[in-house]
């Protein structure tokens, strides 16, 4: 039955009753978001937080980020880190991946990357994406487990075949390297271009690189330019120096170091050494 409606307003069907903890979650999504039913913010949380503590491993972790954000409730890490940890521990990947996070960081617990590497580990076993590639990444560098160059490929290469951007960008520079995984690069390259189809910015940098020396592709600067510039205008750290390298040189575009010492700035600013180093020296020169 749906309850008239009072002047000026629009007609809201009634929030069911429920006892079933997995439809009290279903309704608390509905409540936070307005779907179907009026919003009520305290309502959800109230349905969650009562599924949560019978166990419900799903309300549990959305209770978890909920906290992590702020988001009706007061923001706290340590609660977060709480549910997270109930959630994960029933199994949840999601709640898992999350973890990880909250242990690399130190977020709501005391920081641990072993455990945050345990974390990734169970979540991409359960085919979580992106703990899949975070797991490459940790192989990758060594974060809470040894470094593994096979490995790191292998789990970016399962993450790059779902679909996941980061994980096709990371398996295309262990294709171009031949770190890990026998050097292919055009298969390098292939891969890049399935992850700039997701407009993944770094990824334009990479590419952008490959046509600046010739990598997988016949070298062609002008498209290399056009390439850094795209990732360069989008914050891509090294896309701002390699753009400042070829307005420099005057390298597939004309050549103008005011220009250069204009992205070289903003890499430095980012931390990039090489691009500091070419503020010193065009600064030097009388460029400003």
């Amino acid at each position: 039955m749906i309850l008239p409606a009072s002047a000026g307003s629009h007609s809201v069907p009634p929030v069911p009753k429920v006892s079933n903890q997995d439809d009290k979650v279903t309704l608390a999504v509905a409540l936070f978001t307005g779907t179907g039913v009026e919003k009520n913010i305290p309502q959800a949380v109230q349905l969650l937080s009562e599924a949560a503590l019978a166990g419900n491993p799903v309300a549990q972790r959305n209770l978890g980020l909920l906290y992590r954000d702020g988001s009706g409730v007061p923001r706290s890490d340590q609660t977060a880190f709480e549910w997270l940890e109930r959630a994960a521990l029933g199994g949840d990947n999601i709640a898992q991946e999350e973890l990880g996070e909250f242990y690399a960081a130190g977020r709501g617990t005391a920081r641990d990357l072993e455990k945050s590497f345990g974390w990734h580990q169970a979540a991409a076993q359960q085919g979580n994406l992106s703990a899949v590639t975070n797991l490459g990444y940790a192989y990758d560098l060594g974060i809470g487990t040894e470094r593994d160059a096979v490995k790191a490929a292998e789990w970016y290469r399962k993450g790059a075949e779902r679909g996941d951007a980061a994980g096709q960008f990371n398996y295309a520079l262990k294709l171009m390297s031949g770190l890990g995984v026998a050097k292919d690069e055009k298969a390098a390259i292939e891969w890049l271009g399935r992850a700039i189809n997701q407009d993944y910015a770094p990824a334009y940098n990479s590419l952008g690189y490959a046509y600046d020396v010739g990598i997988g592709v016949s070298r062609n600067t002008v498209e290399a330019v056009r390439l850094y510039t795209i990732a360069a205008e989008r914050g891509v750290r090294d896309a701002q120096t390699n753009l400042g390298v070829s307005y420099e040189q005057g390298s597939g575009v004309a050549r103008n170091p005011a220009e250069a010492l204009i992205w070289y700035r903003l890499a430095a600013g980012a931390g990039d050494e090489r691009a500091a180093e070419a503020v010193t020296r065009l600064e030097a020169a009388g460029f400003n």
